[in-house]
């Protein structure tokens, strides 16, 4: 493509740059060619800085590049350039997107063709040239493809020239750069709590590209560098209402990309309170076999496990869920403590326990042989007993108390069993004896209607 405006061209040395990038001027007679930076198959534009340090009337340099990676889309004149001649830009400027001993490029310009002669003064940085490119879409992220100032473009080929004021050519020392292709970022990173208690999380994400390490940070500290091949990693915050940004980084080489974002919220757990409203009832009672009793409670918040305990023994561990059960007592006179203590929904003990007191004791306490109830074992209670059998006295107020001999049968052989321990030295009554107690061999029909010495 050939372009004729006005121009002149006045630099000692010049810098291809990014349209974003800041060149630094470093003396007379040299440049740089600065890398621009974007994703594989957007377009990318380079500057062409001129850094001055007197002024000069015109300019022509070429520029290869890999077509494979690069295409030349258009050559404009830059901002200083335009800005010559009161603003109409150059007089001359011709450009050349597909010369001769390609590919590459090349720009001639002359900034005034007649009187007054107009030049591009002195300074750095000054934009003289802007070139696009398409770029391939299958470019390897996080290589360069490399842009080279040259003289061999063109038929004849085109001189890298800046014209001072006398008309003198200066070629300067310009040193290559390039487009490099940006890391395409992770995308569609998660954060997933997957123990509350922990604060543990599940981090994921989707690779943009083959990554040569991919970075994992924690509000902006590096706290992983894993695999190039990871998707995913776990995290640990630590403590309970914690919340933190998590940055996932693809890296290829010496280049990075964007973050990718998701944030770690770990909810504040207050342990629940022991279960409320714990009953214990006895359903079934059997002197020889004890009781079940049932027992229930309202939860009061989230529990990984209840247990219940009597008189301090575990008895029964159940689900956090639980709100009943039925337990077994022995019997027993004296009363026994039922009680449910749990463990938060993290596995910590619960530190109250509810508990209630049942005493398993079918029947009625008394004392084998007090057959008058006077809370004494004596020649009263065989006399008491005769009476009952023969003489029409009573009834006993303790059927059991009077089988003095515990054969399940008031007769006579109890009242002679307790003339036999009282006065001729024979085996003391069965239990209970001499203390309350209950009737450990109760099978038979005998009852205790009461017993208030016991």
């Amino acid at each position: 493509m050939i372009r004729h405006t006005r121009t002149a061209v006045r630099c000692l040395s010049f810098v291809i740059a990014l349209a974003c990038a800041t060149s630094v001027y470093a003396g007379p007679d040299d440049g740089d060619i600065v890398t621009d930076n974007v994703f594989a198959g957007a377009p990318a534009q380079i500057d062409v800085l001129f850094n001055l340090t007197q002024p000069i009337l015109g300019f022509s340099f070429g520029v290869s590049h890999d077509a494979a990676v690069l295409t030349p889309t258009a050559v404009n004149q830059g901002a200083a350039v335009l800005a010559t001649n009161a603003g109409t830009g150059a007089d001359y400027f011709l450009t050349e997107l597909a010369p001769a001993n390609g590919p590459g490029l090349f720009v001639a310009c002359v900034f005034s063709l007649s009187a007054p002669l107009d030049s591009l003064p002195v300074g750095v940085n000054q934009q003289a040239v802007v070139i696009d490119y398409a770029t391939s879409p299958t470019a390897a992220p996080g290589s360069t493809s490399v842009l080279t100032a040259v003289n061999t473009l063109g038929s004849p080929p085109t001189s890298i020239v800046f014209t001072i004021l006398n008309g003198t050519s200066v070629t300067p020392v310009i040193t290559s750069g390039g487009v490099t292709f940006e890391v395409p970022e992770p995308t569609g990173t998660t954060c997933t709590l997957t123990d509350p208690c922990a604060c543990d999380f599940n981090i994921t994400w989707t690779n943009g590209a083959a990554y040569s390490a991919v970075e994992v940070r924690v509000d902006g500290v590096l706290t992983q560098t894993l695999p190039g091949a990871s998707t995913s990693t776990t995290l640990n915050l630590g403590a309970t209402g914690s919340s933190a940004t998590v940055d996932v980084r693809g890296v290829i080489g010496t280049l990075s990309s964007i973050d990718d974002t998701c944030t770690a919220n770990c909810p504040l757990i207050t342990p629940a309170p022991i279960p409320s409203g714990f009953i214990c009832s006895i359903a079934t009672s059997d002197a020889i076999l004890g009781c079940t009793v049932d027992v229930s409670w309202t939860l009061e918040g989230t529990y990984s496990a209840l247990e219940l305990l009597v008189d301090g023994v575990s008895v029964s561990v159940l689900p956090g869920t639980a709100t009943t059960d039925t337990i077994s007592l022995v019997v027993s006179a004296t009363p026994q403590q039922i009680c449910l203590q749990g463990t938060d929904q993290c596995g910590a003990p619960i530190a109250a326990n509810a508990c209630c007191n049942v005493t398993c004791f079918p029947g009625t306490l008394f004392v084998r042989g007090d057959c008058n109830v006077d809370s004494g074992f004596d020649i009263g209670d065989p006399i008491f007993i005769l009476g009952v059998l023969f003489s029409g006295a009573g009834p006993a107020q303790c059927n059991d108390a009077c089988d003095v001999n515990d054969d399940g049968q008031v007769d006579i052989s109890d009242p002679i069993y307790s003339l036999g321990v009282l006065f001729s030295g024979g085996n003391p009554p069965p239990a209970p004896f001499p203390g309350c107690g209950i009737d450990g061999t109760d099978t038979d029909a005998l009852d205790c209607q009461s017993f208030p010495a016991c």
